[in-house]
């Protein structure tokens, strides 16, 4: 796994601890996990994505990566 705690692998998404599969490997894909701080849903059409580490920032709590 990457240092940041994200690799992808075709079309698996691989975060610190759960695989969420996409439906395509195009970059409009929406991403679904879970924040990893709060466990609270977290995708793509919701959420920033972190400048910083590239994950999304949960709206929970502000969390990222």
């Amino acid at each position: 796994m990457a240092e940041s705690g994200l690799s992808i692998s075709g079309n698996n998404i691989s975060t610190r601890d759960q695989v969420v599969k996409t439906d395509n490997d195009d970059e409009e894909s929406e991403y679904h996990n879970h924040c990893f701080n709060c466990q609270n849903d977290v995708d793509s059409s919701t959420e920033e994505q972190c400048e910083v580490c590239d994950w999304l920032i949960c709206s929970h709590c502000n969390s990222c990566g």
